[in-house]
């Protein structure tokens, strides 16, 4: 009697045993596929884009259940499951803080080439300036009989310098009027544009931002998060401000070419350190 009641005892203690163990594996099942599949979905974003990451979200689970043996196992579905919603969720949340983070003044979400707009001879550059706005570019020249704008109107938290620099030669070359209207922004980059302009207007109400040169993280969606470029003798914005020492030099002493955190000057103030860089003048 009581080495049967022994063997019961044991045979329950053998069975939480294995149960524990159970546990234990599947979560590690769980964890392992988590990171799998966070690692394939990332490789699948760099080489394919984001739209590769949902649809490949299935076929994923189902690799890493197969490779983690997890058919066999009863828990199968229910950790191939949690574990692609665990990263979904992440996934969304991430992209999701990018955006709060990133959507800057002009209304542009990140990463997301702004829009050039013809209207006769004058063009409306608008939000981020991207290696997509090279094209953007040639292609509203094309509209122009001409091909040469008159006037350039600037609403732009800036981006690829080399690019605005691109722009900013054209600008240069055909001795156009730049403009900044009312309640507008020119930010970063965007400031080389306007500097290149044969004759510069600017809202009193307008803005100008200027920080040193910066590469973003190279994480999507993340743009706020910068780096100075560290190697010796990097492009600064101060190389397009050369024509404008005025305005160059009172930024220098700000040290504003040495850091990252932006400074803004409105419009109207520009001219009490630079009568050159600008003529302010109601602009809608």
């Amino acid at each position: 009697m009581n080495e049967t009641a022994f063997d019961i005892k044991g045979a329950a203690a053998d069975k939480q045993l294995d149960e524990s163990d159970a546990l234990k594996r599947n979560v590690s099942y769980f964890l392992i596929g988590v990171a799998a599949q966070t690692i394939l979905l990332v490789l699948l974003y760099f080489c394919f884009g984001p739209f590769w990451i949902y649809v490949a979200l299935i076929p994923i689970s189902a690799l890493c259940s197969w490779l983690l043996k997890l058919r066999r196992s009863s828990w199968a579905i229910w950790v191939a499951a949690t574990s692609v919603s665990v990263v979904l969720a992440l996934g969304l949340c991430y992209i999701l803080m990018g955006a709060l983070l990133c959507y800057n003044k002009q209304g542009s979400p990140p990463f997301v080439a702004g829009s050039i707009e013809a209207r006769g001879s004058v063009l409306s550059l608008r939000g981020n300036i991207l290696p997509e706005t090279r094209d953007q570019w040639h292609e509203a020249l094309a509209m122009i009989p001409s091909g040469r704008p008159t006037t350039v109107r600037l609403n732009s938290p800036g981006g690829d310098l080399h690019v605005a620099r691109e722009i900013a030669r054209d600008i240069a070359a055909f001795g156009t009027t730049v403009e900044v209207p009312a309640g507008r922004r020119c930010e970063s980059s965007c400031v080389a544009i306007f500097a290149a302009g044969a004759t510069r207007l600017a809202d009193p109400t307008a803005v100008f931002m200027f920080h040193a040169t910066a590469a973003p993280i190279v994480l999507p969606y993340m743009q706020p998060l910068r780096v100075r470029k560290a190697w010796s003798g990097a492009d600064t914005l101060a190389d397009d401000l050369n024509g404008y020492p005025g305005l160059r030099d009172h930024l220098v002493k700000l040290g504003v070419f040495n850091s990252l955190e932006p400074k803004e000057i409105s419009a109207i103030d520009i001219p009490k350190t630079d009568p050159l860089f600008l003529r302010t003048e109601h602009i809608q």
